[in-house]
């Protein structure tokens, strides 16, 4: 029987011990209370529930919430000149823009237009050099760094069964470069063998492999197998960050795997993850359930790193 990773748990001590350090502030009289700042763009149901999300959390810890919405057809120089607009904003500390952006925006350009010290995904360029020094011991204080929150949030579930994955092989399936390549750096200086494999070398590509009606949560297409004899057979851990419901089952994986969801999709109201929950479960050790896994734990992280820059911000 798996054991499942779970989250929640440690994400609420996360939020207890930020919101214990709000409160302080404003019992010594600090007037400026952190805010976040959430830029998107369009409709997208799945990106509304996330944005719904962080700003529950934001209330729950005392964080001041701004909601930005723009329009589908918004242009690339108003999101550009929304942002420029909050990095000179004092009541915002933190800026995220909520992904992925409609087709025709230029996501590297837009994420780099974010000022460094508010860029609390940590995904601008100079935020991702400071953390790999940091991983790589050039810089010794923490408290100067936005580690991505996802990562953070992957490494915590890590570090949940950390004597299981020394010195084990690990696939981190993703075409996400900005993600994957900081989290690649992390994962092996958990002395873990770890390789970035793009979703269409395992078995066929995702967007072959489902037939409509299964990416809207229906039936799978029964002429479309996955490699089950693949690549992925040789991995004791697979995070996978796809996009994609249920692109990753039980016939693709080891017996006793690890796997950490971080592929979510909004099916019919509800969340789904990259892994088939039910035919993986089956054979895996360990795996994070969606919702509940990482997610929880990656809002936690942003706004600890929105209280980081808070901090650094107004109080030095």
């Amino acid at each position: 029987m798996s054991k499942i990773l779970q989250g929640k748990e440690l994400a609420e001590e996360v939020l207890f011990s930020l919101r214990e350090k709000i409160v302080k502030a404003e019992k010594s009289g600090n007037e400026h209370m952190p805010g976040l700042a959430a830029v998107m763009v369009g409709e997208d149901e799945a990106s509304k529930l996330y944005v719904r999300n962080k700003k529950k959390a934001c209330h729950k810890i005392g964080i001041s919430f701004h909601d930005y919405r723009l329009e589908e057809n918004s242009n690339e120089e108003a999101i550009l000149e929304t942002i420029n607009f909050l990095n000179n904003d004092l009541a915002v500390h933190g800026i995220i823009v909520q992904l992925p952006l409609p087709k025709g925006f230029n996501t590297e350009k837009i994420i780099k237009s974010i000022s460094p010290k508010k860029d609390v995904d940590g995904f601008h360029p100079a935020n991702i050099e400071k953390f790999t020094n940091f991983l790589h011991g050039d810089i010794k204080d923490a408290g100067q760094i936005m580690p991505p929150p996802v990562i953070k949030a992957v490494i915590s579930l890590l570090e949940k069964v950390e004597e299981l994955v020394m010195g084990k092989k690990a696939f981190i399936i993703s075409k996400n470069e900005i993600f994957a390549e900081p989290l690649l750096e992390t994962v092996k200086l958990k002395k873990i063998d770890a390789e970035i494999i793009a979703p269409d070398k395992v078995g066929r590509s995702p967007a072959l492999r489902l037939s409509p009606p299964a990416r809207a949560g229906g039936v799978r297409d029964p002429s479309a197998h996955p490699d089950a004899g693949g690549k992925l057979k040789q991995a004791d851990i697979i995070i996978t960050a796809v996009g994609v419901p249920n692109f990753l089952r039980g016939e693709m994986i080891k017996d006793e795997a690890i796997i950490i969801d971080v592929g979510t999709t909004l099916v019919d109201g509800k969340l789904v993850g990259d892994a088939d929950f039910k035919s993986c479960e089956k054979k895996v050790s360990y795996i994070s359930p969606v919702p509940g896994g990482i997610g929880p734990l990656t809002v936690a992280y942003l706004l600890e790193n929105t209280v980081r820059a808070w901090e650094i911000q107004n109080i030095g």
